[in-house]
């Protein structure tokens, strides 16, 4: 496979994940009366589960698949690529949110923002995916 064909496949699987991500967001936010009755409701495990199924594993994969074309196009090329896509999903309330990002974004060091997402969960929660990869560095000209 060229690496054309391997970079096309990358942003495909790329918007796949972020795709799944804002399916995950909305069916948290439809299910939220009976994801928030935890101790009450007996068929909070059913539907916690059903998302677990639905999108734990998948978006896993997902991020395998890309390193995998990461790594298939390092290969292929002399050029030094970057690692693949790191992703990291954590939640804040809305009081907490700007200071959350902010020491997260503090703490990558060396690594470049690729995107972030924010998606509200509940009136005052809200779920947070930042996409970082490596910064490329630059081959001297031959």
């Amino acid at each position: 496979m060229s690496k054309k064909n391997k970079e096309k496949a990358s942003t495909v699987l790329t918007e796949l994940y972020y795709a799944l991500v804002d399916k995950l967001a909305r069916e948290i936010v439809e299910g939220e009366e009976i994801l928030k009755s935890i101790p009450n409701n007996p068929s909070y495990e059913y539907h916690f589960q059903k998302l677990e199924d639905r999108f734990l594993f998948r978006l896993g994969n997902i991020r395998a698949l890309l390193g995998h074309l990461t790594v298939s196009k390092q290969a292929m090329s002399t050029e030094k690529a970057g690692p693949p896509y790191q992703a990291e999903v954590f939640t804040a309330g809305g009081e907490e949110l700007q200071e959350k990002i902010s020491t997260y974004l503090k703490g990558i060091g060396s690594r470049t923002l690729a995107d972030i997402k924010v998606q509200r969960t509940e009136p005052d929660r809200f779920l947070v995916v930042v996409i970082t990869s490596q910064p490329q560095q630059q081959q001297p000209a031959e």
